[in-house]
Parts: C-alpha cells; structure tokens; sequence
C-alpha cells in the first residue's frame, strides 16, 4: 500500500477515505440500534411482574400462551389472567406454551371467557405490538434478544474503530508519501 501511495502521493488518499467514510457511518448506526434495543430491553426486564401485581405502564410477565384469535390471547398465571393484544400475522405459539411478554399495560377489559363466580371479570390488557414490544415462547427469548442487540452494538464499535483505523493510517501513510525527511533532517516535498 505505501508503494501505491508513494507513486500517486496524496491523491491516493480518497480512495481510502472512501473506504472509511461507509465503516465509520454504518459502524456508528449500528452502535446506535444495539444500543437502543439493549435499553429497551433493559427496561422491560425491569418492569418484570407477575400478573396479579399488573399496573399501568411497561410490563414483563410471564404465563401459559392461549390464542383468542385476531392477534389476542389469553396469558394465564394459576388463578391470574390477562389478555395479549399481538399483530394479527404475528408467528404461531402453540397453545399451553409458556411465554414472557414484554408490552404495555393499557387499560382492563372484560374477560373474554367465561368463568365461575369467583374469577376476576376484568383482566388486564397488555399491548405487546411495536418496535420494544415482544413475545416470546420460553423464558430464555429475551436472553437471546438481548445478547444478539449487545453483539450488533458491539459489530457496530468494531466497525466504527475500523473505519477510524483506516482513516488515520491511509492520512499518516499519504503525508508519509507527500513529504519525506532528507538526510538533513528538514522535511522537503517527493521529487
């Protein structure tokens, strides 16, 4: 590369900033969406509660998976229910599976089923639609969620220092190219 340098002197140094412009931007973005889904689901392993303590607000709760349809079902916990609100072309979870949901608690609404006397009538309802919303079959789906948001943040500060790297040695290697030390010792310009 430094023969290559020496022979255009520094016009050879925007095919490198070429090179280093798209892994310093990209880098970047991707530090920046791992970052954001790494606190996002921070956030919603925080809030994490079983469906008897559900209130208002962000909501992680775990229970048995059954389907209502229309992208609704049931969450049960025991005795506790609440209804899930997904995407109506969300993927398929088999009835009876245990799921963690990561949503909002919006509001109660009626009991879609019906049940003895003494069963709550009014159930929460969780909205688990959107970008920091999940569901997931199993207890260990956040986990991969969230170590797969910490490897792209992490590809994304490779790619940034990368760029950077690439950067500064292409700038070093075309000064080095367009100025040389004689043996005097005064810097002088490359015949």
């Amino acid at each position: 590369m430094e023969e290559l340098l020496n022979a255009f002197g520094t016009t050879a140094l925007w095919p490198m900033i070429l090179v280093a412009l798209p892994l310093v931007s990209g880098g970047w973005w991707l530090r920046r969406l791992g970052r954001r889904r790494t606190l996002a689901l921070a956030r919603a392993r925080a809030s994490q509660r079983s469906i008897r303590e559900l209130t208002a607000g962000e909501v992680m709760v775990s229970g048995r998976f059954t389907a209502l349809g229309g992208g609704r079902a049931l969450l049960e916990e025991g005795e506790d229910r609440a209804v899930i609100e997904r995407e109506p072309n969300a993927p398929a979870i088999l009835d009876g599976e245990r799921v963690l949901v990561a949503g909002l608690a919006i509001d109660q609404v009626d009991d879609p089923r019906p049940g003895g006397y003494r069963a709550r009538a009014r159930l929460w309802r969780i909205d688990a639609r959107g970008s920091s919303a999940r569901v997931a079959p199993g207890a260990n789906g956040f986990e991969r969620a969230t170590r797969a948001a910490r490897l792209r943040g992490t590809l994304g500060a490779l790619l940034f220092a990368a760029g950077v790297a690439v950067a500064v040695a292409s700038s070093v290697i075309a000064w080095r190219a367009a100025v040389q030390v004689d043996d005097t010792g005064s810097y002088g310009e490359v015949e």
